[in-house]
């Protein structure tokens, strides 16, 4: 449960905690699955194609999940993963290009988090507007 609750410890072992059913499929779809589940509601599990080994899955009531959540509503299921490795790619002649258009930004805090972003998925150009 410390693993959980410890950000220091999950950076220490290579760990991330993905929060709602969406993040843990889509990492299970790229091939990196959990190596541990803790859920609320068993309808939560459905359809998540879990791997039959390999994964620990643990039950537990949700507002200990939500304790363990960094958003306002928990969405009742996290999972914990090494995190995988970053390939550095260069864009291939079928990737499109991407370009972001910022209008009226106006906190810098916001546009850093653009910035880094469209940095961590290869966006060619950032075009900003008076804001």
């Amino acid at each position: 449960m410390t693993l959980v609750k410890s950000k220091n410890k999950r950076e220490k072992g290579k760990l991330i905690l993905l929060e709602g059913k969406r993040l843990i499929a889509d990492a299970i779809l790229s091939g990196f699955p959990p190596q541990i589940v803790f859920f609320s509601r068993l309808s939560d599990l459905k359809n998540l194609n879990l791997p039959s080994f390999g994964v620990q899955v643990y039950k537990l009531p949700y507002k200990t999940i939500s304790l363990w959540s960094d958003v306002s509503t928990s969405p009742g299921i996290v999972g914990i993963m090494k995190i995988p490795p970053v390939d550095k790619k260069m864009p291939g002649p079928e990737d499109l290009p991407l370009t972001i258009l910022c209008d009226n930004i106006r906190e810098p805090g916001n546009l850093g988090t653009i910035l880094r972003t469209a940095a961590a998925v290869g966006c060619h150009q950032v075009l900003l507007t008076k804001g």
